[in-house]
């Protein structure tokens, strides 16, 4: 019977014969053989269950308690994901950007998903952006039966937003934490995209009055000052 394995993913025998004169008990070198089928899925490792179903002499000798073994295939395919690009640019207040994820295989060339995979997404802050400056999604799922690798169309959104700070263009990392099937696949090298905020306040700076008369020798006259949207600034 299958656990997570389906029929095509193995094979097994039907029948052991335990010949004529064998001592009892047998040392349980009798046996049937059981293999795994080769395919180019990224599915991890798949069970199923062998299980004895009866001889042909039921009157005397009946099946036991521990009638089956739990037979796991070993997946011998692999994955790693990846940001798409490791820089994206949005603005304070605009359309939403995407971190996108791209999955390829490493080991065995798998050509196509099995099982649906999420990819956790966090962010990493700086001395630039706050949490409070963006908002960023935290996982993004690639269907069963994608092909590999993947296109870089499978993406979590990132927003920027708005304020009222003259504060210039900001940046934070967001970066591949793991995966619901971290088994096979495993986050690769470039597991961080770089965001930038673009900052859509401005100001300007002007002097305050365009002549200032002081006294040779005397005491000084008041400072130039100018003002930049927001606050009086002294020079």
């Amino acid at each position: 019977y299958c656990v997570h394995a389906g029929a095509g993913d193995f094979s097994l025998g039907s029948s052991v014969t335990i010949p004529a004169g064998t001592t009892l008990p047998t040392d349980g070198s009798h046996c049937v053989a059981v293999s795994g089928t080769e395919d180019t899925l990224l599915e991890g490792d798949e069970a199923f269950g062998a299980r004895i179903s009866g001889t042909d002499q039921s009157a005397v000798v009946s099946v036991g308690a521990s009638d089956t073994a739990t037979v796991t295939i070993t997946d011998n395919d692999a994955g790693e994901v990846e940001v798409a690009a490791a820089s994206v640019g949005i603005t304070e207040g605009g359309a939403a950007g995407s971190v996108c994820v791209v999955l390829t295989g490493t080991t065995g060339s798998p050509t196509e998903l099995a099982n649906a995979l999420a990819v956790s997404v966090t962010s990493v802050l700086n001395a630039e952006a706050g949490a409070g400056d963006f908002s960023l999604g935290s996982s993004v799922t690639i269907p069963a039966g994608t092909t590999l690798p993947t296109d870089g169309s499978h993406c979590v959104a990132v927003s920027g937003t708005e304020d009222t700070f003259l504060e210039g263009d900001e940046a934070f990392g967001a970066r591949i934490t793991g995966t619901d099937q971290n088994s096979v696949v495993s986050v690769g090298a470039s597991d961080t995209a770089t965001v930038t905020i673009t900052d859509n306040d401005a100001g300007e700076v002007e002097v305050a009055a365009a002549s200032v008369g002081v006294t040779e020798g005397g005491a000084a006259g008041s400072s130039v000052c100018g003002i930049d949207g927001n606050n009086w600034l002294s020079y």
